[in-house]
């Protein structure tokens, strides 16, 4: 497997088919780009189809990528768990399903991504972190028994958070997607690799910049509260 760097050659040697025709208006969209083309409405001799991609599946899959690249098997995808009711009827199991389960040297995390903004804006002028994504990452990491993180693409500023309720540890860590190369994404996996190393020694390190991760409980400030529930 290797990088390679993007330019108008790089789909020269594709050859379209009856067997692969299917992916002619998507070739044809990846040379455009490439080509650095434009779609004009009036005028152009190029035609083009609406083509829809979910980014969210596209974040999850860079983010697991990149630490399966760098942690190997250390990093499980996708994986069902499910949960029986302790008591009552009917007995219908709870299905959830982390993107990311890393475990390392007897330490484990619980990776969730979400692609949008972590903050948004409240009635009262305000920033706030979404309470729903917090308390997802939270289930999971009480199920399972270790820390989780919500993953998000950096917006507005870098955020890095840690709460901890009950014993149970969980929190945000932003992704800088314009960093050059591959850049925000080795700083997220310095960050996790910063993050299992202080639960193995049970102490604080110093995790330096650009991503510090507060260690305990946060005292939400208005400006990087949670929103009220």
């Amino acid at each position: 497997m290797a990088l390679l760097p993007l330019g108008p050659g790089l789909l020269r040697p594709v050859r379209l088919t009856r067997l692969n025709q299917a992916y002619g208006p998507i070739v044809a969209l990846c040379r455009t780009y490439l080509e650095a083309r434009g779609v004009e409405a009036d005028g152009s001799d190029l035609r083009a189809r609406a083509v829809l991609f979910p980014m969210g599946k596209v974040f999850e899959s860079a983010i697991a990528n990149h630490l399966r690249l760098r942690m190997g098997s250390a990093v499980k995808v996708q994986e069902e768990s499910r949960l029986p009711p302790s008591a009552g009827g009917p007995d219908h199991p709870l299905t959830y399903v982390p993107d990311l389960r890393i475990e390392l040297k007897g330490q484990r995390l619980i990776l969730d991504t979400k692609y949008k903004d972590p903050e948004r804006a409240t009635p009262y002028g305000t920033a706030a972190f979404r309470n729903e994504d917090l308390y997802q990452i939270a289930f999971y990491a009480s199920a399972h028994g270790c820390s989780g993180y919500l993953v998000y693409p950096r917006v507005e500023r870098d955020v890095a958070v840690t709460y901890q309720v009950g014993g149970v540890q969980f929190g945000i860590l932003t992704v800088n997607l314009e960093a050059p190369g591959l850049g925000g994404l080795e700083d997220l996996h310095g960050a996790l690799v910063r993050l299992l190393h202080e639960q193995r020694s049970g102490e604080p390190v110093n995790r330096g910049s650009p991503s510090p991760l507060p260690r305990g409980p946060v005292s939400a400030s208005p400006s990087s509260a949670v929103e009220s529930a």
